[in-house]
């Protein structure tokens, strides 16, 4: 079951702050990176760069918005 944290507000440099038992949670620490993933229903997924990678160790597929792939230099 999924927690939710928040809301959190995004500021004008969009920037959001994570909360602290979040972060615990998450086992997410500062200086961490991490993966932003948009699933098709429009919910955003914050990923530890660590799961991603065990993900692709693993053969597990991931994929990007289509957005991504249309050439529009946002990438």
């Amino acid at each position: 079951m999924a927690v939710v944290h928040g809301p959190v507000r995004i500021t004008g440099n969009r920037q959001i702050s994570l909360p602290k038992a979040l972060l615990e949670q998450a086992e997410m620490h500062t200086g961490d990176h991490v993966h932003l993933m948009l699933d098709d229903d429009g919910t955003v997924r914050v990923v530890n760069t660590r799961t991603v990678s065990e993900w692709i160790a693993r053969g597990r597929s991931i994929t990007a918005p289509s957005t991504e792939n249309e050439g529009d230099g946002n990438a």
